[in-house]
């Protein structure tokens, strides 16, 4: 006994049926009339227009093959005929009763699968923008006024830095510093954003919110981030999602006046580096404003995630 289509994926099952049938009734059973054949050919044909209407009008037919008028089997054999033909009566049976029903997707009446499947909404893009604002250390040049520059300015020892984020969307805003690998194989994070003064609120902005990093405070300190006299690339993850991130989320009780934002568990600064590192993969578009000096980005989906580098020596 063999199925005229053998598949465990209804799409494999469509493409077998657009093809038709590998093995023809009459070369498994030369015995069976051509005239049946054909009617259970008919019956398993890719097209619905070209198949019986119902069960009905195919076991009627195929009947008729075998049994009536111009059949060969006679009045007395007709039990044991059926019999013999009882295995591809019941699987052809089964066949278009299968295909009757398959006929009812509309990837059978030559539409393609996808309209049998409602098409997702597309995500809107995510948009933020950007500015660097720095200032050459006061200690040796006291009279350094803040300028607005890009990220890729060269930063020495005691120059300051901080940052101006806002979007025209509303949504949760994280800032991370990736410091450099440690001797247990992984690297610092720091959380910029939410900081102290955020810690107990959530990292949702409103639309058209300019957000300072770091945040004003009382001194100069906290006005600023200061670069050190060890050379190397400040990379800092500007991450921008329409939902709360849980593994950012679950670092945010660093954000206290004793770590000041320095992630100190491993376990959860393994976490941070899984969920940041897929993200590097994903370039959103961006766009340089020389005018506003600003850097203004476009990403798609859910979440918007950006590098920045900024370099000291």
């Amino acid at each position: 006994m063999e199925r005229p289509f053998n598949s465990e994926s209804i799409l494999h099952l469509y493409e077998m049926q657009r093809v038709g049938v590998k093995h023809k009734p009459r070369d498994l059973r030369p015995s069976l009339p051509e005239a049946a054949q054909s009617v259970i050919l008919k019956a398993l044909s890719f097209s619905p227009q070209d198949r019986f209407a119902d069960a009905k009008d195919f076991t009627e037919a195929l009947a008729n093959e075998l049994i009536g008028e111009g059949g060969r089997l006679s009045p007395p054999d007709t039990f044991v005929g059926l019999r013999r033909w009882l295995p591809i009566l019941l699987l052809v049976l089964v066949a278009v009763i299968g295909g009757i029903a398959l006929s009812r997707f509309s990837f059978l009446d030559g539409a393609g699968l996808k309209q049998t499947r409602p098409t997702p909404a597309a995500a809107p893009d995510r948009h933020l923008s950007y500015s660097v604002e720095a200032r050459r250390d006061t200690r040796r040049y006291p009279r350094a006024k803040p300028f607005t520059t890009f990220e890729n300015l060269l930063f020495g020892a005691g120059d300051e830095a901080r940052l101006y984020i806002s979007s025209p969307e509303s949504g949760f805003l994280y800032v991370i510093n990736q410091g450099p690998t440690q001797t247990d194989g992984f690297p610092n994070f720091n959380l910029l954003f939410p900081g102290m003064e955020n810690g107990g609120e959530s990292p949702e902005i409103r639309a058209g919110q300019i957000v300072q990093i770091p945040p004003p405070g009382r001194n100069r300190q906290d006005n600023w981030l200061i670069f050190d006299d060890e050379e190397g690339v400040e990379t800092i993850w500007l991450v921008w999602s329409e939902r709360v991130v849980p593994e950012l989320e679950a670092v945010r009780s660093w954000a206290n006046p004793k770590d000041q934002g320095a992630i100190r568990d491993l376990a959860q600064r393994v976490s941070v580096l899984r969920y940041l590192a897929p993200l590097s993969a994903i370039k959103p578009e961006f766009e340089r404003d020389e005018v506003g000096k600003q850097i203004k980005l476009r990403g798609k989906g859910g979440t918007l995630a950006w590098v920045m580098k900024l370099e000291h020596r």
